[in-house]
């Protein structure tokens, strides 16, 4: 009881805003501030953006691939394909193994397609295929080597272990269209 009423005490406590950093209107330049230039990093195998901004110690890289190219069909099957790149085995490694390598050299990785509409070009339409590894900064080198490697080595001929993945990913998007509108 007596935890629970400590607890209690403590959540009714007012935060002291006296330590709290706070942006005033003031603090924003009135014109925008352009982006850092965007270097390309691994010439001749995975291109990496690296794009430095302040960020406390954590580090975002990215493996970016242009699907402009792509048919309608092919796009819709992109996303599921630029997720398994990270589900499946890689070089030697077997799934598991892999899922426990990427994860110690990179913390926390992720894909996905994005569709961007160029400013000013109302009828464009870019489409990319990303691979991003978050760490911290000091474990650039370890990020960087798990895109290169998960974008080169991934294991896209373990046949047992996608289809399982395609199965489940379709229950989901079944379970998912079965639930829709009744949340």
């Amino acid at each position: 009881l007596a935890d629970m009423a400590a607890l209690a005490n403590r959540q009714d406590t007012k935060t002291s805003r006296d330590v709290l950093p706070f942006i005033q209107p003031q603090d924003v330049p009135v014109e925008p501030t352009p982006l850092p230039a965007v270097m390309w990093a691994n010439e001749g195998k995975a291109p990496q953006a690296l794009l430095h901004t302040p960020s406390n110690g954590l580090l975002r890289l990215g493996v970016t691939l242009d699907a402009s190219h792509l048919s309608p069909n092919e796009l819709f099957w992109a996303g599921t394909a630029s997720e398994l790149l990270l589900q499946v085995g890689l070089g030697a490694m077997g799934w598991e193994q892999a899922g426990r390598w990427r994860k110690e050299k990179a913390g926390s990785m992720e894909t996905g397609v994005a569709l961007i509409q160029p400013v000013g070009h109302p009828d464009s339409l870019l489409v990319q295929v990303n691979l991003d590894a978050l760490s911290l900064e000091r474990d650039a080198e370890d990020a960087s080597e798990a895109l290169a490697r998960t974008w080169q080595e991934a294991r896209m001929d373990e046949s047992e272990r996608i289809v399982h993945l395609l199965i489940s990913h379709i229950d989901t998007i079944v379970q998912q269209a079965g639930t829709a509108g009744n949340t």
